[in-house]
């Protein structure tokens, strides 16, 4: 093999082969050669913190998941009727549980929080004069906490006229809303005030109820 003439001094080779002597066991930020073992060392480790980091994260999805689709349901399948003038509490049951709410007898609670949430309902309306003359209304009423929850605009559910017949009536009551304490309501039905007493049905309601 010819002869081949290095362009290092004798002192640069000489700390090249001390680094490669003398190893570090770690990676660190020099230009120091690194032992195998430190490098598997820190690579594990380093899959190690990842793999952690990756179950918490995990954890979190999940929890957000189940908090969206498996929201608290309230609802009231059997017929119930009122013939009077005055707000009646519509009996209400918890179909879907989840921790944001609660139920004692007929008042509901929900914790402060942001809100997703609609309800529908069959209703009907049976009586002696024109139809536009017996229309239902339907209330909720705030118990307690945060009053503005609901809102002046959304309440009462007012047709634009009563029918002897069974509608469907789907609400969007706050398709978004912030719930700023915890918060005790009830739904209520009436016969419109305005006009003879009449009798007003509702059946098939379903509150849903999603925190998000």
């Amino acid at each position: 093999m010819a002869n081949f003439i290095l362009d290092n001094t004798a002192s640069d080779i000489n700390t090249a082969l001390g680094k490669v002597l003398s190893p570090d066991t770690s990676p660190t930020q020099t230009d120091a050669l690194v032992t195998s073992g430190g490098v598997k060392t820190y690579v594990d480790n380093a899959i190690s913190g990842v793999s952690s980091d990756t179950t918490a994260i995990e954890a979190d999805v999940a929890a957000l998941q189940a908090g969206k689709t498996a929201g608290a349901v309230v609802t009231r399948t059997a017929q119930f009727s009122v013939s009077s003038e005055s707000y009646q509490t519509i009996p209400l049951s918890v179909s879907r549980q989840n921790d944001f709410l609660s139920a004692s007898g007929n008042n509901i609670t929900i914790t402060a929080g942001h809100y997703l949430m609609w309800h529908k309902f069959e209703w009907k309306s049976v009586g002696s004069g024109y139809t536009d003359w017996y229309r239902p209304q339907i209330n909720i009423n705030v118990l307690s906490g945060d009053s503005n929850f609901f809102g002046s605009t959304a309440n009462p559910f007012f047709p634009a006229s009563g029918n002897r017949n069974w509608q469907t009536a789907v609400r969007l009551t706050a398709f978004y809303n912030y719930v700023s304490s915890d918060t005790t309501f009830r739904m209520q039905l009436r016969d419109d005030p305005a006009y003879d007493t009449n009798t007003q049905y509702i059946r098939n309601l379903s509150w849903l109820f999603l925190k998000i």
